[in-house]
This record gives C-alpha cells, structure tokens and sequence, in this order.
C-alpha cells in the first residue's frame, strides 16, 4: 500500500500494512485494536474500521484490490456506517444542544472479537481527509418589501466516493432540512423546511431554503422587525414546516443537528439583519379651481406608519419655496386609509384638508412641484390643474 493525496491506495498485491496506518493517523501504536479505535480515525471516512461481524471482507474487493461498488461491510452492522447520533424530540433541545456544543455525532469503532472483530483492510482506500455530509450555513438580510425573499444557504460536500453521506449514516432521506429562527431574546419567530427532501439533493449542492416576504398569511412578513438581527439554527427535522411561527406538538417528531466539520454538535448558527430598502412613495396633486390652493393625496408603502413626515412646495429646480402654507406635517400614524400596491406590499394614504392643503405662490402650477420626505426617502409630483366637468 502507499499513501496518495491522504488515503490509503492500492498498490500491486502487498495490502494494507500497518506503517501506513501509522503515517496516516499519526499513531505510535503498532497494535491494530489500538488503531482501530484510534481518535484520529476519521468518522467521516466512508472506509474505516467498523462494527462488521465479518472475519473477512477481502471477498468485496476487484482484481484491483479496490472496493467493489457492491460493497457493504463499510456499513457496520447497524448501517449507520460506524457513527452513531443522537436525536432530539422538540426543536428547543435541538437549539439547546447547538448552544451548548452537546456531542451530537460520534465514531463507533470496532470492539474486537468474533462479532467485531479488527481487520486491518478495513483502511483499505481510507482517506483522512473525508468529508461531513454538511459544512457550512449562510443567510441573506431579510428584505421588508414585496416579493423578497429569504434566503438561507447550506453547503453539502462533494461526494468523492470516499466519505459517507446522510443517506449513508441513517434512514435521513425522507428527513428535510430545516432552519429555526429564533430573536435576540431567544424566542421562536419562525420555522421553514427546504422543498425537497434530504435523499434528493445530490453531493456539492447547496440546500436552499427560501422564505417569501409577502404571500398573505405564509411568509414572514409581520413575524419579523425592521433593524432587528435574527439568528437561524439548521438542523433535519422529520416533519416539514412552511413558514411556522410554532413547532408542532402532539407527533414523534425528531430532530437532528446538521454533522459538519467544525464540532461534532451541528452546523454553528448564522446571525442576519431585517432591514427595508424598498420604500416609496406616489403624490397625487392638484390646484382647488383657478385658485393657488393645492390639494394633494399621498400614497407611502413599505414604511408602516411614520409619525412626522414632510410636504413641501419646490420649484422646477428643487429649491423650497417660500412663503404662506408651503409646507405641512403629514402623520400617517392617525387617519390614514391602509392601502395595498398592484404587487403585495402594504402602505398607507393621507389626503389633505382644510388645514393641511398647500398654497404656491402664482395660479400657474406648471411651474411649481410637491416634494414628499420622510426618513428614507424622497418623492415628487409635479402638480396638475383642477378638473371641472361641463354640460
């Protein structure tokens, strides 16, 4: 045997021998129990030493000395491929074993004996590079406007036909990939599965789990906060969730952390922000008659209802104009109509009265504009003549 690229290859008819078990694990022991059970045997190595009541496995091997595609003994006698993990029945646990670094995933080696017996060609192609199933998790910022989406990004690893797979440990298939939302508080907001069950993502494809803003009651508009971080958990859940506020209760529904490389605990969290950036506004204006009295119809969406937001009189260059009732306080937050745009999004509409019309300067409104501002964004409208319909 030799070592190519850190596994343990083939090479003519010599085997495996117990120096380059050693030079890959970094062992002092010349003992093949001590190296089966060594700590720095990967247990993410799809070929490993494991729990097989077989005295022999060299019948499962090509003229080659490789592993046949038809293979089993690398399955140990539980199928679970020498690992074992724990479940969680409330996704609460789950989070709380995250948290706290709860050994989740874990190497069951091989005890010696006639059921377990120890078998040096059991490192037969065992690479210590092999991969977990999952490696990392990203978020995207929670956008407030219609049509965002959230989304929430899983890396699976490549399958290189030397590290196992979740379909490879455990009956994970029909398992989907979830994500728990939960605020600074630590209080649950939001829970939401990936579409596709977890048998149907191939090696390398990245899980993705996107949550709309806005689709009347499934999404998570009004669940979460403008300026607001929010931390996501990942984890196999085997129910699936769409846009939850709370887990389900009554089941025996189980939980398991994503294995990855960092720890034996879970994919670690990621943090995102709940931020808006899709404000507008539209300004209906026009003069009362011949007169120079404007009076004007706001239209705010995407800005729930702000409390002191300006109008104000300008001239064809951008310039305030000065002088009598050119500019008013619009307070959205008190009579105002809740109103809704062609494509979803929420808003609010104020109108001018008495009080709050606007006056400019001539009877000539095409030389004048409106100019809305609030906090995070501006509008103008250019102002229209009064309409009178004649018999």
């Amino acid at each position: 045997m030799a070592i190519v690229d850190g596994i343990i290859t083939t090479q003519g008819d010599t085997g495996v021998s117990i120096e380059d078990v050693r030079t890959v694990l970094n062992a002092s022991s010349r003992d093949l129990g001590a190296l089966c059970g060594d700590t720095n045997v990967n247990k993410w190595a799809k070929y490993k030493p494991v729990a097989k009541t077989l005295l022999s496995t060299t019948d499962q091997l090509d003229a080659n000395k490789e592993w046949l595609s038809s293979a089993t003994w690398w399955k140990a006698n539980d199928n679970k491929c020498g690992i074992s993990y724990q479940t969680r029945t409330s996704i609460a646990n789950t989070k709380t074993a995250i948290d706290n670094k709860a050994v989740i995933w874990l190497r069951v080696p091989p005890t010696g004996g006639s059921l377990q017996p120890f078998r040096l060609t059991d490192f037969n192609q065992y690479r210590h590079e092999a991969l977990p199933p999952t490696n990392i998790m990203g978020a995207s910022s929670a956008q407030l406007k219609a049509g965002a989406i959230l989304k929430f990004m899983i890396a699976t690893s490549f399958d290189d036909g030397y590290s196992v797979r979740l379909s490879d440990i455990g009956a994970f298939d029909y398992y989907y990939f979830t994500v728990a939302i939960y605020d600074a508080g630590g209080n649950l907001k939001l829970i939401h599965s990936a579409d596709k069950r977890v048998g149907l993502y191939e090696g390398g494809e990245t899980v993705e789990i996107n949550i709309p803003y806005n689709n009347g009651t499934y999404g998570y508009e009004g669940v979460l906060v403008e300026n607001n971080t929010y931390t996501a958990y990942a984890f196999m859940s085997s129910a699936k969730y769409e846009c939850k506020t709370a887990e389900f209760t009554g089941g025996n529904y189980t939980y398991v952390p994503l294995p990855c490389q960092e720890g034996d605990y879970g994919l670690q969290p990621t943090t995102f922000l709940c931020k808006r950036d899709s404000q507008w506004a539209s300004i209906d204006a026009f003069v009362v008659g011949n007169g120079q009295g404007v009076s004007w119809t706001v239209d705010l969406y995407g800005a729930g209802q702000p409390s002191s937001t300006t109008l104000r009189v300008i001239d064809l260059l951008g310039n305030p104009v000065t002088g009598q009732n050119v500019s008013t306080t619009i307070d959205f937050s008190t009579g105002s109509t809740q109103i809704s745009a062609g494509d979803g999004t929420t808003g609010y509409r104020k109108k001018s009265n008495a009080l709050t019309a606007l006056r400019i300067p001539t009877a000539n409104p095409e030389q004048y504009m409106i100019e809305f501002i609030s906090l995070n964004i501006s509008a103008r409208a250019i102002i229209g003549h009064d309409i009178t319909l004649e018999e």
